[in-house]
């Protein structure tokens, strides 16, 4: 059975949308790639939350474009999917992560780009889809 992670990323303080877009593209995925070799996931999808220009008054960076619930709440700046064959895989992956000669540098990485300290990964069901 498939195994589905959502990670919700919030931007390091300070750290523009667009820096943080273009670090987590051209920075850390390739880092990833890199260190998780065949063991990688068969999909990371990333979502950047779309922003309300219209509602920015004075904030550095727009709040998030919320249709319901109030814009506070959110904490992250993108969401991410991971997306794995099955339980076997998730376990591979994790291990090749844990045993990476480059653990080290992605988590220094992460925290150049990412708040670790809102940085949420939850594993989810298989979805139910209605078409």
């Amino acid at each position: 059975m498939a195994i589905t992670v959502f990670m919700f990323i919030p931007r390091k303080p300070g750290m523009s949308l667009e820096a943080f877009k273009d670090h987590y593209e051209n920075k850390h995925v390739p880092l990833i790639l890199k260190a998780l070799g065949d063991a990688k996931p068969l999909r990371h999808s990333r979502y950047y939350c779309q922003r309300n220009s219209a509602a920015q008054e004075g904030a550095d960076v727009p709040p998030p474009l919320l249709y319901l619930g109030d814009p506070s709440t959110v904490d992250y700046d993108c969401i991410a999917t991971v997306e794995f064959e099955d339980q076997a895989h998730f376990i591979r992956f994790n291990e090749t992560f844990e045993t990476s000669p480059l653990k080290k540098e992605i988590q220094e990485d992460q925290d150049a780009f990412a708040d670790s300290s809102k940085f949420k990964i939850l594993a989810v069901e298989t979805p139910r889809i209605t078409t």
